[in-house]
Formats: structure tokens, sequence, C-alpha cells
């Protein structure tokens, strides 16, 4: 579990670049011994793809817009910027996309 931290004012520029890495996929985590500790997480080309693709879908750019209204809880986009519905990565209604996720669990 992670914790939160409270970043004055004065140090937007530290925020900024922690979203930076946060965007890069890089977590900076406690270490035991008072120091930070850098990890890189990966993710697969279908979880990326579901992403950039969800820019195609009209509903969920509606989604995306009625989220910045704050007129639906139960959608957000935070973190990496991706439609997620109660914390779930909501799959775009694009040609192929679903079928192509049934494909890769059936492989796997």
């Amino acid at each position: 579990m992670g914790s939160l931290v409270h970043i004055e004012a004065s140090r937007q520029g530290l925020t900024k670049e922690l979203h930076q890495l946060d965007n890069m996929r890089i977590r900076l985590l406690n270490s035991n011994d008072g120091g930070v500790t850098i990890q890189y997480t990966t993710e697969s080309s279908l979880v990326a793809e579901v992403k950039a693709r969800q820019y195609e879908d009209p509903t969920s750019v509606r989604l995306r817009e009625v989220i910045q209204q704050r007129k639906v809880i139960a959608f957000e986009t935070v973190g990496d910027g991706a439609l997620r519905y109660q914390g779930r990565l909501c799959v775009a209604n694009v040609a192929g996309l679903r079928e192509k996720i049934m494909i890769e669990i059936q492989q796997s």
C-alpha cells in the first residue's frame, strides 16, 4: 500500500517531475534504509492498445467529457489517463479490439 505526501506549492516543479516519472511507469518506493528504490513497470502491448484506442470510441470520448464535468463517479481517468470503471480498464467498442482480447485470453 502506498502513502500520501503533501507537496508545498513552492515545490510544484517537483510535482511535475513526479508526474512525468509516473507517466513513464517509473515508481519510487521507500527502502528500509531510508532511501528510495526506483521500480520500472511494464505493460503488455495489448493493454497499451486498449488505452490508445479509447480515443476512437465515441462513447469513451463522451464519458471523458462527463468525468471532467464531475457528473459521474464510477468512471475515472487518473494516473495514466486511461478511462476506468471502478478501477478497471475500459475496453472501447472499436473494430476487432474485444475479439483480439478474447483470442489473447484463449491462447494464454
